[in-house]
């Protein structure tokens, strides 16, 4: 469930599902086929749309814009709480809180330099982010389970030259 697809401008009531802004069509479709199929759903939500990224953090070419930080991640839980307002009630009780935080790729950025060292700061950031949209979602259904930490299997042990881009699963946690 991409936060960067539903919400590509900033709503005015994030909490609320029904705001303009939100555009949950394609995500409609899929609760709506999964349960004609009778098949549980599960979303993984991630994706930082434009209006919520950190402006300190260079959008650059190598990765996704998607994949910038929040600037706020109560913006996260407030979008958490929306999602959980449309889908609970049509069944969605399984959540994963952003999708492997540890690489570039989907959660930027990873390591911040302080001094002459790299320093991890990706596992501090996902903390905030999965806090935020856990206690959103559980706002709106106390039994919903949340899923975090869902860690790609790479990363990188510095020290390093240039910017690392991946923490290791292990170090993440």
């Amino acid at each position: 469930l991409r936060w960067d697809i539903v919400a590509k401008s900033r709503p005015t009531n994030p909490t609320n599902p029904a705001d303009p802004a939100y555009d949950w069509l394609q995500y409609d479709t899929v609760v709506t086929a999964a349960a004609a199929n009778k098949i549980e759903v599960l979303f993984a939500v991630y994706g930082t749309p434009a209006w919520a990224a950190d402006p300190t953090v260079a959008v650059g070419t190598r990765f996704p814009a998607t994949s910038i930080r929040p600037k706020d991640a109560a913006d996260f839980g407030a979008f958490g709480e929306a999602a959980a307002r449309r889908y609970s009630p049509r069944g969605v009780t399984k959540w994963e809180g952003w999708n492997e935080p540890n690489i570039a790729l989907f959660l930027r950025p990873q390591y911040e330099r302080q001094g002459a060292e790299w320093v991890a700061v990706s596992p501090d950031t996902y903390a905030k982010l999965l806090k935020a949209f856990s206690a959103g979602v559980k706002k709106v259904d106390p039994a919903a389970t949340i899923g975090g930490a869902v860690t790609a299997p790479a990363g990188d042990r510095c020290p390093c030259d240039n910017e690392p881009v991946r923490v290791t699963p292990d170090d993440f946690i």
